[in-house]
């Protein structure tokens, strides 16, 4: 297998120079921390004809190839993770397959060591987006950052997850729990009973699961943990013996009577029925939790689309949709409007509301996220040159001057159009030099010779591919019912509607070559957006 890939990376090197991919990586360490590993993927768009060539395989041809394999997995033997020792673990793996200054980009998360070994390497650095969008939405709840943005939304999520965690902790609760729920439909399975999620800030979407599960179960735990459906309990609550020890281990007992530690040992001692009635949320309060789901869900989407989009896009969206997907996430969160959930099963549906309406910690939620997407993201400058090329290589984003994106942001359009030029014209003499080359060895090496005279054909790969893409878009484009959500990915794709311009040419055979490559690709480009906008 190594073999296999040390041949891959060679001819695809040989092809389009360097840099030619991306890689991404992680070091972690076991819960014992008795034992640290590495792991190194790299990132390749390979051409299809050539990899046709080496396995024999004609499904490839005349396409464009996504290809992650892991290049490094091996124990992180230095005991501190620094940058200097990331850097040197990250130079050997790529020595390996003989890729010193083939990556372009290197995806990873925002810890500065990582940032610092990429410094030392050289390669330039990209924070992965659901890393991103985690701790903006962590901003936004009060969670991060050294002052507290939205306290009031801190203390109430802090409350949902105690009242969560009441099930990890006694198997009464959970019981109950499950009983009620079996109670409920006659046709569950012991099974598939659900059980809570706790507050959990360390996790993409543990916020949105904790608050998810609560709206689900409801019920099952208001009747698990006072025995009424409405979460109203007919015992008195102990009276509390402000003095008692509470718990033998450090937490004293101030902070034990603020987790409400205080109030389950009296309601224990007096022999209560329901124990843990205290943690139970009001009406209102589980009204509060519905609404933060809702102002979590996008978020939730968009991670999830970003990490595996099995359909059309393979794994993961490119880096060009996601931005696209998280600046109409920004803008939602912008808006005057948005859609809120309510009910569970049959029941459950999306509504939409005014924002004003909204209780204050859950506008100030929304003000603070669309900030920090803002800012982490360049949602209202200029992205990154392979963002701008992620967004110009794709045929379903309309990237004329005039259009949806682009329009009043001259500068945006003139970086994107420059850095699609330089790398079509960087390709073009990677080729021209590969064609030139003298005839080595190898009987195959004659045949790129005519190169020259039709690079065109390796850009406008994707014209086999189109339809994956433009099959996407389209989906959302019937209307859901009314009581389902609307799709972020459509609202994206409604938005490119737009006619393309076609940029002017050069008089030097290089840009000639390029223009050419643009104008076809724009073609492409014109056809997607038409069976997009063609839809009913």
């Amino acid at each position: 297998m190594d073999e296999n890939i040390h041949i891959l990376i060679s001819k695809h090197a040989k092809l389009l120079g360097k840099p030619n991919c991306g890689t991404t990586s992680d070091v972690w360490s076991m819960k014992s921390c008795r034992e640290s590993f590495a792991c190194m993927r790299g990132s390749f768009v390979l051409d299809g004809d050539m990899l046709s060539e080496l396995t024999g395989a004609q499904a490839f041809k005349g396409k464009l190839v996504d290809l992650s394999p892991i290049i490094a997995f091996t124990k992180f033997e230095e005991k501190r993770h620094t940058g200097e020792a990331l850097a040197t673990w990250k130079r050997a793996a790529l020595a390996y397959y003989q890729m010193d200054q083939a990556v372009g980009l290197a995806t990873e998360d925002g810890a500065s060591n990582n940032k610092k070994s990429n410094r030392i390497i050289g390669i330039e650095q990209a924070v992965c987006a659901d890393h991103d969008i985690a701790r903006a939405v962590l901003f936004g709840s009060g969670d991060a950052g050294s002052i507290s943005q939205n306290p009031e939304l801190k203390a109430f999520t802090s409350k949902a997850g105690k009242q969560s965690a009441s099930f990890s902790r006694s198997v009464v609760a959970n019981k109950d729990l499950a009983a009620a729920q079996l109670a409920a439909d006659p046709e569950l399975k012991p099974h598939q009973c659900k059980t809570t999620s706790t507050k959990n800030v360390t996790r993409w979407t543990g916020l949105h699961k904790m608050s998810q599960r609560n709206r689900l179960l409801k019920g099952p735990i208001c009747i698990a943990l006072t025995g009424d459906a409405q979460g109203e309990c007919d015992e008195d609550p102990a009276e509390r013996d402000h003095g008692m020890d509470v718990d033998s281990g450090s937490e004293s007992g101030s902070e034990a009577a603020s987790d409400g530690e205080e109030q389950e040992h009296a309601n224990r001692i007096a022999n209560k029925l329901y124990p843990l009635a205290h943690r139970c949320l009001s009406n209102t309060e589980f009204r509060h939790n519905d609404l933060f789901e809702s102002v979590l869900d996008r978020a939730k989407e968009v991670t999830m689309l970003v990490q595996d989009e099995k359909a059309g896009w393979g794994e993961g969206l490119d880096i060009g949709m996601a931005w696209l997907a998280i600046k109409e996430m920004r803008d939602e969160a912008c808006a005057e409007r948005l859609e809120v959930i309510s009910g569970a099963g049959n029941d459950e549906s999306w509504k939409e509301i005014a924002g004003t309406s909204l209780p204050p910690m859950f506008q100030k939620f929304r003000k603070v996220f669309a900030k920090e997407l803002t800012t982490r993201f360049r949602l209202d400058t200029t992205p990154s040159r392979h963002v701008q090329l992620a967004l110009q290589m794709n045929p379903t984003v309309n990237v004329s001057a005039d259009g949806p994106l682009l329009i009043n942001k001259n500068a945006f359009y003139e970086c994107m159009s420059g850095e699609y030029r330089r790398a079509l014209k960087r390709q073009a003499v990677q080729q021209a030099s590969q064609a030139t080359r003298p005839a080595v060895a190898i009987a195959p090496a004659p045949a790129p010779a005519p190169a020259p005279t039709d690079p065109p054909t390796d850009p406008p790969a994707p014209a086999t591919q189109p339809p994956a893409p433009a099959t996407q878009p389209p989906a959302p484009a019937t209307q859901p019912p009314a009581k389902r959500r609307r799709s972020l990915l459509g609202a994206v794709a409604v938005k490119q509607v737009g006619e393309v311009v076609v940029q002017d040419e050069d008089t030097s055979l290089l840009d000639l070559k390029v223009s050419a490559e643009i104008e076809k690709f724009e073609m492409i480009r014109c056809k997607t957006l038409a069976k997009v906008t063609s839809q009913p």
